[in-house]
This record gives structure tokens, C-alpha cells and sequence, in this order.
């Protein structure tokens, strides 16, 4: 099983468009996927026609400690198409970090879910929240890889170096840890700082920057 986890701190990255299409176009080729919403904004569920408010249970009830609100993550999937499983968000998730602080394992919450499964899937992708604090730092401990969406705008790496931060402490502590890639986003070669910006990125990514470069597309904001 293949853990991929989509990150970036900054928003407007299409980082849930890229998770979603990722997940699709894997599924498309055959793959068992399942695609988990680690977002309290829960945008990925939205963008696969899910309302949140309508899930029953959620990410929140598998990474939870509460009792009685606790599930095993194969109890939460929602199974939407052949091949093609969902583990829903919801915006209790933004209550977690609280709920679990000061427990020793916290971090490795999700990892141990994902872990324990006994559905088999070829690939899960986690859509992570905007921000680098808990839930974040839970993807990428449970990830084999992460991607991470850049967009050709200024104040696009800013946040980038934090989050690779993070991954070099999970190297130091548990010496492990996922291997980063960039990808391109929203690129406009008609524009001289969409240019600049993409070999600003090439440059801070090196070899780790995938060659597919996703341009601007009216269809993809048309569709959600």
C-alpha cells in the first residue's frame, strides 16, 4: 500500500484539486485507492459531490480518543464508485489537536489506522489541511511520499521550507520519513513572473520537482 499525503501550508495551491485527480486518475488505471480528508474545511468530500454535514462518521471518529465516538477507519469509508473509497472530513478534526495534547504517540494516530487496515488498497491519498500543526504532522508521519503543490505567484515558497522542516524531523526522530516532491500548479507561461517564479522553483526543488507542469485551467475551477 502506497501512502501519498498532498501538503502546503498555503492556501490556493490546488492542492485538493491535485488530491482528487491524483486519487481519480489512479483509480482510472485500476488501482484500489482510498481518499482520506484530513481537512476540517473538508473541501475534498465537497469536490466529490459528499456533504459533510450528511456523514455520519468521519476522520474525526478514527483519530478521536473519545469514547463511544471512536471507530475503525474501514467503519467511516464511504464507497462512491468502483475501486474508489472516501474517508469523509469533517470539522470536528480542527478539535483534535487539543483533544490529543500531551499523549506521547499523538502524532503517530493516523499511522496506526492506516496501519491496521484490513481492506487492502494500491494507493491512499491524504489531502492535508493548510497549515503545518497536527493533523499535517499526522500525514506526513503515516506517508510514504509527499507532494507538494506550488503555484508560480510570489510568496509560493515561503511556507515550503517549514514544511520540509518537518520532514527532517521526523528523519531525526524516527528516522523515517517521506519523500518530498514539488509540483508545478496554476502556471501561465504568458506571464515573465510566472516564468521567473517556475525556475525559482526548479531551483529550490532540484531533482525532487516533478516534469508535469499543471497550468491554469478554467475547466478544473468550472468543475467544482
Amino acid at each position: 500500500m502506497r501512502i501519498i499525503a498532498l501538503a502546503n501550508q498555503k492556501g490556493g495551491c490546488a492542492k485538493t484539486t491535485t488530491a482528487i485527480n491524483l486519487a481519480a486518475s489512479l483509480c482510472e488505471k485500476g488501482h484500489r485507492v482510498l481518499l482520506v480528508d484530513l481537512d476540517p474545511q473538508t473541501h475534498a468530500t465537497a469536490g466529490l459531490g459528499v456533504k459533510s454535514d450528511q456523514v455520519e462518521k468521519s476522520m474525526y471518529n478514527v483519530l478521536t480518543s473519545v469514547e463511544g465516538k471512536k471507530n475503525l477507519l474501514e467503519e467511516v469509508t464511504l464507497h462512491l464508485w468502483d475501486n474508489f473509497d472516501l474517508a469523509a472530513g469533517h470539522v470536528l478534526l480542527s478539535t483534535l489537536e487539543q483533544e490529543l495534547i500531551g499523549r506521547e504517540d499523538a502524532i503517530s494516530t493516523l499511522y496506526k489506522a492506516l496501519d491496521s487496515l484490513y481492506v487492502h488498497y494500491d494507493f491512499v491519498v491524504i489531502d492535508c489541511p493548510p497549515s503545518l500543526g497536527f493533523l499535517t504532522f499526522n500525514a506526513l508521519r503515516a506517508s510514504h511520499e509527499l507532494i507538494v503543490p506550488v503555484q508560480c505567484c510570489a510568496f509560493t515558497l515561503m511556507g515550503v521550507g517549514k514544511l520540509l522542516n518537518m520532514v527532517e524531523l521526523l528523519q531525526l526522530k524516527l528516522h523515517r520519513a517521506p519523500r518530498v516532491m514539488g509540483l508545478v500548479t496554476a502556471f501561465d507561461k504568458r506571464t515573465r513572473l510566472a516564468r521567473d517564479m517556475f525556475e525559482d522553483i526548479r531551483k529550490f526543488f532540484s531533482n525532487n520537482l516533478f516534469e508535469s507542469v499543471i497550468r491554469t485551467n478554467v475547466t478544473l475551477r468550472e468543475a467544482v
